[in-house]
């Protein structure tokens, strides 16, 4: 009777470690499972973080490019004034020299 006794004690003791290690595999488990969606959050935040930083470059690239574009188009307005004051300025001169050279010949007749 004491033999069923203790033999009956073991085996709820060894019950009760059964379930402790399955509650601790248990617990492991989803500890291990939190890590892994912790670590492809921090994944993800980090893809997204890299895909911002890509954008935030091609729009600074972008508005680099149409900064030179607007600079680029009021240089080619610039000399296109210049040329065409220039062209004034010839047009001018040619003028005066035809006026004077018409007093002249009316001057030698």
């Amino acid at each position: 009777a004491l033999a069923a006794k203790r033999e009956a004690e073991e085996e709820i003791i060894r019950q009760r470690l059964a379930a402790t290690v399955r509650k601790k595999q248990a617990e492991a488990a989803a500890a291990a499972a939190a890590a892994e969606e912790e670590r492809r959050r921090a994944r993800e935040v980090e893809r997204e973080a890299k895909q911002r930083d890509a954008e935030r470059a091609e729009a600074e690239r972008a508005s680099r490019r149409a900064h030179a574009q607007a600079e680029e188009e009021e240089a080619k307005k610039d000399a296109t004034l210049a040329q065409l004051e220039a062209a004034r300025k010839l047009e001018a001169a040619q003028t005066e020299l035809k006026e004077k050279a018409r007093r002249q010949a009316e001057e030698s007749r």
